[in-house]
């Protein structure tokens, strides 16, 4: 059966490492379009045998954003997005954690790549509905709070306030326990 593995797993070529390594800062979807040939579960796999890790979660420490794009990601965020906590279970364990998010869904992808040209962060999901629809999604502790920072004085509908207000009241206490705080 040895003998037929190369048949069934077939290696990377010099050209397929030289765009993984020169691509690697790119998300896992935009590495499949360069990358045809190669599913996003080989694409991951690769990228952690040849010892590229990816950041996760990182984000510039200020977000120096012109108050015009505040105002249009706010108005976003209003009315196509939403703001909260989801509850993630651990594979196969009884644990539970509650991780926050800002997401906004469209079909609409320069929109997506709008906030992610003025934001500097975040992760874009697709759907295969018909119509399509994406979502740009910013998850992570420290990159919520920054964000929900710049973004609280223009969030204009009551509901949206108070979930960005205990949102990133949560990602503050999270991250104080985290630096050796008591929360």
């Amino acid at each position: 059966m040895r003998q037929y593995q190369n048949l069934l797993k077939p290696h990377w070529s010099q050209e397929e490492q030289m765009i993984l390594e020169l691509n690697s800062a790119k998300n896992i979807r935009e590495l499949s379009m360069l990358l045809p040939n190669r599913s996003p579960q080989a694409i991951k796999l690769r990228l952690h045998r040849i010892g590229i890790r990816r950041p996760h979660g990182t984000q510039p420490k200020n977000l120096n954003l012109a108050d015009v794009d505040i105002g249009i990601i706010a108005g976003l965020i209003e009315g196509e997005g939403s703001i909260g906590l989801l509850q993630h279970k651990i594979w196969k364990k009884e644990k539970r954690y509650l991780r926050p998010y800002i997401q906004v869904s469209n079909s609409d992808m320069e929109i997506h790549g709008f906030l992610r040209d003025k934001i500097g962060f975040g992760s874009l999901s697709g759907s295969s509905k018909i119509p399509p629809a994406s979502n740009f999604q910013v998850v992570g502790q420290s990159a919520i709070s920054s964000l929900l920072e710049i973004l609280l004085p223009r969030l204009i509908t009551s509901r949206k306030k108070k979930l960005a207000i205990l949102v990133k009241e949560f990602c503050d206490r999270r991250l104080s326990i985290r630096r050796g705080g008591h929360g």
